[in-house]
């Protein structure tokens, strides 16, 4: 009986260093993996601070240079789709030629307007329009326009 008692015992002792060493190796594990998903979530960071560096380097390049202010392009696409901009920013997405793009509420629907720095003049789309462009992009992702009239591809 003292013999099955020690091997009970034994085995106990056994079992139970297996399970902690084996949280203990999880517990590394999983701290190692929250080490590296930190490291990618950092040079996430720095990449996205380089691409918002370079557009406002583009930005400050283009600004002395364009006929129109921000805050008019705004003012003109309001009056335009008689609605309200709830988001606006300088597109330079052709960078010989950059555009004002307005974001607006028209009613109650949503609305794009681009805003030409150098002959204010207006294009408007409303939400269908939007939503068709949207899917027209999904399906050409990485061709595009580059604003010489012709269709790329």
């Amino acid at each position: 009986m003292q013999k099955l008692t020690q091997w009970i015992l034994l085995l106990l002792a056994l079992v139970t260093a297996s399970g902690l060493s084996g949280a203990w190796t999880s517990s590394a594990s999983r701290q190692g993996s929250q080490q590296h998903q930190a490291r990618k979530i950092q040079g996430a960071g720095k990449s996205i601070k380089n691409q918002e560096k370079k557009k406002f380097q583009a930005a400050l390049k283009a600004m002395p240079t364009l006929k129109t202010t921000l805050g008019e392009a705004v003012a003109l696409a309001e009056k335009e789709a008689g609605g309200k901009a709830y988001e606006a920013a300088l597109d330079q997405l052709n960078p010989e030629r950059p555009m004002f793009l307005i974001r607006l509420v028209v009613g109650e629907k949503p609305a794009a307007a681009v805003v030409d720095p150098e002959t204010k003049k207006v294009t408007v789309r409303k939400e269908d329009e939007l939503k068709k462009e949207d899917e027209e992009h999904e399906g050409h992702e990485g061709q595009g326009d580059d604003g010489d009239g012709d269709e790329d591809g």
